[in-house]
């Protein structure tokens, strides 16, 4: 079947041709976190994170689209210049964790409705439609570069099905992705004792309060 239906925020169905050829994003580099994300060949989004925020801005304007703010012992905040009415949200509060029997999902509401991350097999992260979490809507992949010389690196690739309206939120896309990735990398960290004792390992520890234990 070539067709599928799909809801939108205002739960109206809408055909989605799974056979169009999806939108694709590249980042520079395989970290989430800091990177620049190209669209049709050109710079779309730069993604810069120092010690306590992360910023997403719109390339060829510097337009600062987002801020994301990590605290020590209270809860982080993310900020969209363009949506949910400018304001500051409680990141824990906006990006809610849930474990489902086949995977863990991080769950938000946006203009076209709410959408989910989850864990993958195949892939580093899918996105989802909440209420259908057995087809994907994005694809995370990892791909090699173009050039041998560079053969030990690995780039980031995200693959956007179209008909979701996906991209009319690129900003909330990528930085609902930045996030996620950040917390798994952090539970990662502290999962393996790399940081043992210190101000590393107590900044990664707060780090996940702030984020509401994710």
């Amino acid at each position: 079947m070539f067709f599928r239906k799909s809801k939108s925020s205002g739960s109206q169905e809408t055909l989605v041709d799974e056979r169009a050829e999806p939108i694709t994003m590249h980042f520079s580099n395989s970290s989430p976190t800091n990177t620049v994300v190209s669209r049709r060949s050109k710079p779309y989004m730069t993604i810069s994170t120092t010690d306590s925020r992360t910023e997403v801005t719109h390339s060829p304007s510097k337009e600062l689209l987002v801020l994301i703010k990590y605290k020590t012992f209270e809860a982080g905040t993310v900020q969209f210049s363009r949506f949910y009415q400018g304001k500051s949200l409680v990141m824990s509060e906006w990006l809610k964790k849930e474990k489902c029997k086949a995977w863990k999902r991080w769950v938000f509401e946006t203009d076209v409705g709410y959408l989910a991350w989850r864990t993958d097999p195949q892939h580093p992260l899918v996105l989802c439609r909440a209420e259908d979490m057995h087809h994907p809507i994005i694809r995370v992949k990892e791909r090699l570069p173009v050039y041998p010389a560079r053969s030990s690196e690995t780039f980031l690739e995200m693959a956007i099905q179209q008909g979701h309206g996906l991209e009319t939120i690129p900003e909330i896309i990528l930085a609902s992705y930045c996030i996620v990735e950040q917390l798994r990398a952090e539970k990662a960290s502290l999962s393996k004792g790399l940081f043992k004792g210190g101000k590393d390992s107590q900044f990664l520890a707060a780090h996940a309060i702030g984020f509401g234990g994710m």
